[in-house]
């Protein structure tokens, strides 16, 4: 799919910069959707923006950022700005690729989740997004719905789990990581391979996770020793859930071709 042009939202954040590199190494032209140029809710200046554009595709990975005082901002931003862009990619012609979270299942819900774990949260960032979902495929059928988990980085600086565990470890000196937590997570080059790779299956929920059955403490203890770290790791049982997303078709790799030290499963 080379020689194609694609509008990236959230193109700044940690996941949008690994996109844009992997798309522009497939030869696609990327241009960053530009919020002050563009505000969300001020859609005759935005449409003016993709009709003069022309993307062949859309990938929408922003979500609500800092507030700006408008009225119910996180819903404008979460739902309405989605639905908006899958309508006039719809209306374009464009590929429409969003990107969701495992948070539209609680903590209290019981995984591993498939595509018929129905979502159970009422309130906050994942009803949104599991709103935001609906909306999009009410308003684009051919849309591509992506639900991420943990991003995963190999350097400090991002929002990512190896940031976190840097950040924490600098507050704490010390890492309680549980036992009984099966994250849903990915390393950030592997979700955004699959974001391009899912562009020409059938509009649909897709679920991006690279764990295929590691807890928390395996995959810290694996980062530590991969990247050679000092950090202190204690385990833990204070999370009890089984967070993990079952999916075959996006074709995720597991974690251990980038984490060769995680134990065998």
């Amino acid at each position: 799919m080379g020689n194609m042009k694609a509008i990236v939202t959230g193109a700044s954040g940690t996941l949008g910069q690994v996109l844009t590199r992997h798309l522009e190494a497939h030869n696609w032209q990327v241009t960053a959707w530009e919020r002050r140029r563009y505000p969300v809710g001020d859609w005759e200046t935005s449409k003016a923006f993709l009709d003069g554009e022309e993307p062949h595709a859309i990938f929408h990975l922003a979500s609500d950022a800092d507030s700006s005082g408008i009225e119910k901002e996180t819903w404008l931003v979460n739902v309405e700005w989605s639905r908006w862009l899958a309508a006039q990619a719809l209306a374009g012609s464009a590929l429409f690729v969003f990107t969701s979270s495992v948070m539209v299942w609680s903590d209290q819900a019981m995984g591993p989740f498939t595509l018929q774990s129905a979502s159970d949260v009422q309130t906050g960032y994942g009803h949104e997004k599991r709103q935001a979902e609906i909306a999009v495929l009410d308003a684009n059928p051919d849309a591509v719905v992506t639900r991420l988990g943990w991003q995963m980085g190999h350097a400090v600086g991002g929002r990512h789990m190896l940031d976190h565990i840097e950040q924490h470890l600098a507050q704490h000196g010390k890492l309680s990581a549980s036992q009984a937590w099966f994250p849903a997570c990915s390393f950030l080059e592997d979700t955004a391979a699959a974001l391009l790779r899912l562009c020409a299956l059938p509009g649909d929920i897709y679920l991006l996770d690279s764990n295929k059955g590691w807890t928390y403490f395996e995959i810290v203890q694996a980062m530590k020793d991969t990247y050679d770290k000092d950090w202190v790791i204690e385990p833990a049982d204070d999370l009890v859930f089984n967070q993990r997303m079952l999916d075959p078709r996006p074709q995720m790799p597991s974690l251990s071709q980038r984490l060769p030290m995680l134990p065998g499963l």
